[in-house]
């Protein structure tokens, strides 16, 4: 393989890939112009570091110094509505206060003896401070108009002289109305403990570890005891989150140390690539202080994502400074700002604009992962930038056969020949891909169900399922009626709209409980007629705030229900429940079971449109920086198709279904994918420059731009691949889609960006050219 002559390179004759780095094109990038390529200003702490490295050492060991004192002030999401409720009307009612479900199991039939240790545990239950009513087998009642049991409680005080069974028989017998709180094979059994809507959380997860004791207490007796609802699982996530956050990031430090060595084969320069993009994780973490956001399911994987980023950059700066540079060791670093720097600016703002786009939606998890991961992001190429410019003049540029293999690899040659030689044919193929791929992503489905939420390993998740088999359902969705003026309950009409609404309900889901003043009244024996306040009285204060409103022109009907995208069943009898409801003249249907069923899809429908604009705006700020308006398309294209495919995996991945970590995922992988162009894009610009013909400027790109990019997929994507371990589905689909799209987009910015680019119309104008 010869060196290319000067008449080679005028001409344009096309050479081997392998002899892209000689001297005389190390030489004659020594002679490149001053760039107009634009990192709109943010690369100049680079070079605020390279002049003044004592002052940028002093500030960056400020910032260890702070980012050390906040992370552990950091404190983890344990509200669950605020993952799902973007609007506060949609949130539970409290009336009831804050209810906490106890699942009681056996692996036999329940005998006497079960029972009486069970009441015994309900009755300590009742007697716990700031605990309201106590709702267990215990408390049900035979109606009054029963002929055989009249008004007397279904567990007679001597369990163990009663015949259970066929109390239980009669009582099901007796009035179906009502669903007992004992499976039908009496091998579970139900008990909801109303507490303090007044508490704040603090106080209440000491509550709820209060139960949990009191609960191993009797499990002594050969029960088994598992506390679910809304607050004992979003209590169950927070744990699970900060377990997740160390696991992550933990392994995904070593993988990154490791791969900085087998890419570099020094210490010292790994330390070079990998220590500043540890500072920019660190710093990321801070922000959660900074900013007073709590860490979430999601924003969990800021940190590491922004460690893999951090070290992508850190990669293509040391890359430049060993191998593309001459000279001394400042004029090395200082070429190296100037060439790479910009590139990096450019990608860590397409990654926050990624980032950003998420802030389109007005669920407020999303919109601080949208701040946290664009700051984050920002902050972290800040770091870098001025972390490397600082110690890279430590690292020697190893001689040419003491370079690593990946260093050394050369980049497939199918990619060049395919990209130069066939651009047509592989465009015409990537746009039948793409109809092909668009066409899949048009037969998901959006679904977002509580359970991808929880730990799967959790106890309380395997409680959940065990109830929804044996109960239908434990969430309260609430039904309001207007019972004031002509409509209250004790007018003919008024009664007569009560009695028409839960009937409705109850034909709409036969299978959920439901409970009312019409509940009551049928338990009276006396359905035709609203309760008087006297046989109200007789209920507790708390218990009949459920059924209706302290002024008592709103009655309340709950249905308790599954969660409704458990499956399609389950959906189904909601949408039913809501429809039939409103057609006799509900005023309002909601809680957290109306939360989890209308909040998720507009939520994904609105990731959606910030994706789209997410892709828009960061190919044209692209541009911009580049001075070169047809570069927004030519980028648009390579980078959207990524995307698309991804996104048309979740047939395999996701069971066909979209879902606001899918959708998220696509956003944060385009923001990240895009940087992979801005490179090769960068690069194929400074070859321009130097004079080389539009073939021979794109060999150069593949040939040694394509090398770095392809180990930076690789090092991202085995970061990424750390989220694979995660206890949280959702989290591990996260990993999936960004790593499906990274490599797709590497594929396509080496194979079809340069046959774009190729094509005439996309060429840089001569009037933007750099001279």
């Amino acid at each position: 393989m010869g060196e290319r002559t000067e008449e080679d390179r005028t001409a344009g004759t096309p050479t081997d890939p392998a002899s892209i780095d000689t001297p005389d094109l190390k030489a004659a990038a020594g002679r490149r112009p001053t760039s107009t390529f634009s990192g709109f200003g943010l690369d100049l702490p680079g070079h605020f570091a390279a002049r003044h490295p004592a002052i940028a050492a002093l500030l960056l060991v400020v910032v260890i110094v702070v980012s050390s004192l906040a992370i552990p002030k950091l404190h983890f999401d344990d509200n669950l509505q605020r993952v799902f409720a973007s609007r506060a009307e949609t949130s539970e009612s409290l009336t009831s206060g804050r209810n906490v479900v106890v699942l009681a199991e056996s692996d036999h039939p329940f005998t006497a003896a079960d029972f009486s240790a069970m009441r015994d545990f309900s009755l300590e239950l009742q007697l716990l401070d700031r605990a309201e009513f106590v709702l267990s087998p215990f408390s049900m009642r035979f109606s009054t108009a029963d002929a055989d049991h009249p008004g007397e409680a279904v567990f007679p005080f001597d369990i163990k002289d009663a015949d259970i069974a066929a109390r239980l028989a009669a009582y099901r017998a007796s009035d179906p109305d009502i669903r007992p709180l004992i499976s039908a094979d009496m091998k579970s059994a139900l008990i909801f403990v109303a507490l303090d809507g007044s508490m704040k959380r603090g106080a209440l997860r000491a509550k709820l570890d209060d139960i949990r004791a009191l609960s191993k207490e009797f499990t002594k007796t050969g029960l088994a005891y598992e506390l679910t609802g809304v607050d004992a699982i979003a209590f169950d996530i927070a744990g699970a989150i900060k377990s997740d956050l160390i696991r992550l990031n933990g392994a995904g430090c070593v993988i990154a140390i490791i791969l900085a060595f087998l890419i570099f084969g020094t210490i010292r320069t790994t330390l070079v690539v990998v220590a500043p993009a540890l500072v920019g994780a660190g710093v990321s973490l801070a922000l959660f202080v900074a900013f007073g956001f709590p860490v979430t399911v999601l924003s969990n994987v800021v940190p590491i994502l922004v460690l893999v980023l951090g070290i992508a950059d850190s990669i293509h700066l040391t890359m430049h400074y060993l191998v593309e540079t001459e000279g001394t060791r400042r004029e090395r670093l200082t070429q190296t700002i100037s060439d790479v720097g910009p590139a990096c600016a450019l990608t860590a703002l397409t990654t926050a604009i990624g980032f950003g786009a998420i802030g389109a939606t007005s669920n407020v998890p999303l919109r601080e992962l949208a701040i946290l991961g664009a700051a984050g992001v920002m902050a972290s190429f800040m770091v870098v930038l001025v972390g490397f410019t600082l110690i890279a003049p430590f690292c020697k540029p190893p001689a040419e056969n003491k370079r690593s293999l990946l260093m050394r690899a050369p980049v497939p040659a199918f990619f060049e020949r395919w990209a130069l030689g066939r651009s047509r044919l592989v465009i015409a193929l990537a746009v039948v891909v793409m109809a092909g791929g668009l066409y899949s992503v048009s037969r998901t489905e959006m679904w977002f169900p509580l359970f991808q939420n929880m730990p799967e390993t959790s106890d309380v998740r395997l409680a959940n399922d065990r109830i929804e088999k044996a109960f239908g359902g434990y969430f309260r969705l609430w039904i309001d009626l207007d019972v004031s003026g002509d409509n209250a309950l004790e007018t003919k009409k008024g009664w007569a709209r009560m009695k028409h609404l839960v009937e409705s309900v109850e034909t709409a889901a036969p299978d959920y409980s439901v409970l009312s003043v019409v509940t009551a009244a049928r338990w009276l024996g006396e359905p035709d007629r609203a309760p008087t306040e006297e046989e109200l009285a007789k209920l507790d204060a708390t218990q009949r705030a459920q059924l209706l409103s302290p002024d008592g022109n709103t009655a309340h009907v709950i249905v308790f229900v599954p969660e409704p995208m458990r499956d399609h069943t389950s959906l189904r009898l909601q949408d039913a429940i809501t429809e039939a409801a409103k057609a006799a003249g509900a005023e309002r249907v909601y809680g957290f079971p109306a939360v989890l069923r209308h909040n998720a899809l507009p939520m994904i429908r609105q990731l959606a449109e910030g994706l789209m604009g997410a892709c828009i705006v960061a190919v044209i700020v692209v541009a911009a920086a580049f001075r070169w308006p047809m570069l927004a398309p030519a980028l648009l294209f390579p980078n959207v198709l990524p995307l698309v495919l991804a996104a048309a995996a979740l047939h395999v991945v996701n069971n066909g279904q979209v879902n606001p970590t899918a959708v998220l995922a696509l956003t944060v992988a385009f923001g990240i994918a895009v940087d992979d162009s801005i490179h090769f894009a960068n690069r194929y610009r400074l070859e321009r420059s130097i004079g080389l013909d539009v073939d021979e400027a794109l060999r150069v790109a593949i040939g040694q731009t394509g090398r770095v990019m392809i180990i930076t997929t690789v090092l991202i994507a085995a970061g990424v691949m750390v989220t694979l371990t995660s206890a949280f589905s959702t989290v591990r689909l996260f990993g999936i889609m960004l790593i499906l799209t990274f490599f797709v987009a590497l594929v396509a910015d080496l194979l079809l960006l340069p046959a774009i680019l190729r094509l005439k119309w996309f060429r840089r104008p001569k009037w933007f050219a750099e001279t």
